[in-house]
């Protein structure tokens, strides 16, 4: 359900961000340039999912929570990992970067924080999240026939009466906004 402190929440990130960007050099092509880029467009998407779905778009926020999940497992690793520089360049060179956790499971373990359990729980819902979230993306019934009335088959083409309509199984809270504030406080 929508609550009008999501884009409260929204609107404290960027002060904090604005902070960041004092210990940033943006000619240094460097793991801090590019945690700082990644936490803004943490921002930026969530900014665009709270729109979308105030405009009856729910792609959109579908594609904004696989984005804010990549960006803050990248801002994990390149935290985390020793090894990160051909991370960092691959970013840079505007390529998708995907990291195998399992390869750098001690690292990662050991910088947040977790045991093997939770390590292993973490990588599963990840995963999870990762497939169902990429449904939005991806051409599905429900990525299509969202805005459709299932009796008469009629289109709402411009989804008005989807704004802010509850989503079956998603927190719009719990998948978008706490992760954009991590993907932003993290670093």
């Amino acid at each position: 359900m929508y609550h009008p402190e999501y884009g409260k929440a929204l609107q404290i990130l960027p002060s904090i961000h604005r902070r960041y960007q004092k210990t940033i050099n943006p000619k240094n092509r460097d793991v801090r340039l590019a945690i700082y880029y990644l936490s803004g467009g943490c921002i930026t998407r969530a900014g665009f999912a709270l729109e979308a779905w105030s405009n009856g778009d729910l792609n959109t926020i579908f594609c904004a929570k696989r984005f804010i999940d990549e960006a803050k497992l990248l801002i994990t690793c390149m935290i985390a990992i020793s090894d990160k520089e051909r991370f960092v360049r691959r970013f840079f060179q505007d390529e998708i970067v995907t990291i195998d956790l399992k390869k750098y499971r001690k690292e990662v373990m050991t910088t947040t924080g977790v045991d093997d359990v939770t390590f292993d729980k973490w990588v599963e819902v990840n995963e999870t999240l990762n497939h169902g979230f990429s449904k939005g993306v991806h051409v599905t019934f429900r990525s299509v026939a969202y805005n459709t009335n299932i009796d008469t088959g009629e289109f709402d083409y411009e989804a008005k009466s989807l704004a802010f309509y509850p989503i079956d199984g998603f927190d719009f809270a719990n998948f978008v906004i706490i992760p954009a504030i991590d993907g932003v406080i993290l670093p």
